[in-house]
C-alpha cells in the first residue's frame, strides 16, 4: 500500500511519522525496523504532521476529517476530531509555526484554517520535576520515553 506522507519530528531527530493508504499512521524510530506505534484510522490517511511545538502532538487527515493526537496524554485516542468541509476530499495539512492553527487543503482547491484549542498547544512547558531541562530537551525526553515504552511491547 502507498505511503502518502512521511515527516520528521523536529524535537527528536530519529523519529518520523507516516501516513498510508493502508489506513494507518505509524510512528517510527530510524534505528528500529518496525513502527514503535501504529494507529488504524479506518480510511486512507492522506497526510500527517508533527506539531511544531510538541514532540508528541500530531495531526492527520483522512479524506473527510482531521484528527489531533497527543501521545504524551493518550497513546490510542484522539484529542480532537474536526470535519472542516462538507463535500471536498482533504488532501493535505500544515501546522502554523506561530499561531495555534492548522491549514487544510482539499481536492476542490480550497484551504480551510482550523483554530486549535489552547489546551492542544501547551508545548514548551516544562513541569517542575524536569525544570533542569530546556523546553527542547524536555520535548526530546517525552518522545524518548514513548519509544522506550513502545519497545517493551
Amino acid at each position: 500500500m502507498a505511503v502518502y506522507k512521511v515527516r520528521w519530528n523536529k524535537f527528536h531527530p530519529r523519529t518520523f511519522i507516516s501516513a498510508s493508504a493502508d489506513w494507518t499512521v505509524k510512528i517510527w524510530d530510524s534505528k528500529i525496523n518496525t513502527p514503535i506505534l501504529s494507529l488504524d484510522l479506518g480510511m486512507p490517511v492522506v497526510d500527517v504532521m508533527f506539531a511544531p511545538y510538541s514532540s508528541t502532538v500530531f495531526a492527520c487527515a483522512i479524506l473527510e476529517k482531521v484528527f489531533v493526537y497527543d501521545l504524551h496524554i493518550d497513546k490510542h485516542s484522539k484529542l480532537a476530531e474536526i470535519k472542516p468541509v462538507k463535500q471536498p476530499k482533504l488532501t493535505n495539512l500544515s501546522f502554523n509555526c506561530y499561531e495555534p492553527t492548522i491549514l487544510v487543503g482539499d481536492d476542490h482547491g480550497g484551504a480551510t484554517l482550523l483554530k486549535l484549542s489552547p489546551n492542544l498547544t501547551k508545548g514548551g512547558v516544562v513541569p517542575k520535576e524536569h525544570e533542569e531541562l530546556s523546553p527542547n530537551d524536555y520535548e526530546k525526553l517525552k518522545m524518548e520515553n514513548l519509544i522506550n515504552v513502545a519497545g517493551k511491547f
